[in-house]
């Protein structure tokens, strides 16, 4: 009798075990089909339950993963992609993986900026991006523009340097690296000033440009480069006295400024011609 107990008891619990295993089938299937009909995060759902009751199977783990990704919920698609990537490295679909995660990465950087979170957390998502998929050109941008935006310039430069040799093309992180090379070597604030008043001296609003620029000399008392556009807009607005003045301060700067020495004598003799 006991024999027979036991005996009824073991085919109970293996159907019990069959009719799970033909459920968790069932629920991938389900998954599959939900896919299909476009409704992602419940195939996600389907899923997670298939993985939980038969284990991270790598085939689930990506068709989760790209459930996740497909529902557009990437802080959950990232976790499964590098689970992914801890689980098999040397899975079949290693490379889209890091690339997928890389991608998911850079989208929360980007949406942790435009939300105005920390930019600790931006710029943390960003390094995981180019490390994640050292070929995802636009995570390099982002790191270097945000480094800019925080006075990071040496990190600025280091990053959109070596994004520009990847892409030498790419004219907007060569704009960039050549503003924070500009930065780097004068100043932020001083570089800033000097480009706006270049900008407004390209427009033909003189006054304005000096007062820019005058600033970026401020700033910088030893930034040749404002001081010669002062001396350059001083001249051209007739105000030779002044414009001697800072050509004589350009050529401290510069003693070997031939340039600069010649338009001080121009400056010089109209002063004198005109009082002014």
């Amino acid at each position: 009798m006991k024999n027979r107990l036991s005996a009824v008891a073991v085919l109970i619990v293996a159907a019990a075990m069959l009719f799970a295993a033909a459920r968790a089938g069932a629920d991938e299937a389900a998954g599959d089909a939900l896919m299909q009909k476009k409704e992602y995060k419940k195939a996600a759902a389907e899923y997670k339950k298939v993985i939980e009751s038969k284990g991270e199977k790598e085939a689930l783990v990506v068709k989760l993963a790209e459930a996740y990704e497909a529902a557009k919920w990437h802080g959950m698609s990232v976790q499964v992609w590098e689970r992914y990537i801890e689980l098999f490295p040397n899975g079949k679909v290693i490379d889209r993986a890091k690339k997928r995660a890389a991608a998911a990465r850079r989208w929360m950087g980007v949406n942790f900026y435009n939300l105005g979170e920390d930019m600790d957390k931006v710029i943390h998502q960003l390094k995981l991006a180019v490390e994640l998929d050292p070929s995802l050109l636009e995570a390099y941008y982002w790191l270097g523009r945000v480094y800019v935006e925080e006075g990071m310039l040496d990190e600025a430069v280091s990053i959109l340097e070596k994004l520009t040799s990847m892409d030498p093309k790419d004219k907007k992180a060569a704009w960039l690296l050549k503003e924070a090379k500009g930065m780097k070597d004068v100043g932020g604030n001083a570089y800033v000033a000097y480009r706006e008043g270049f900008n407004l001296y390209e427009k033909g609003m003189l006054n304005e440009a000096l007062t820019k620029y005058s600033k970026a000399a401020e700033l910088n008392p030893d930034f040749a480069a404002a001081h010669v556009w002062i001396a350059r807009i001083l001249l051209e607005t007739e105000q030779y006295s002044l414009s001697e003045k800072s050509w004589k301060r350009v050529l401290e700067l510069e003693p070997d400024n031939k340039r600069a020495e010649w338009f001080m004598k121009l400056a010089a003799g109209k002063a004198k011609e005109t009082g002014r």
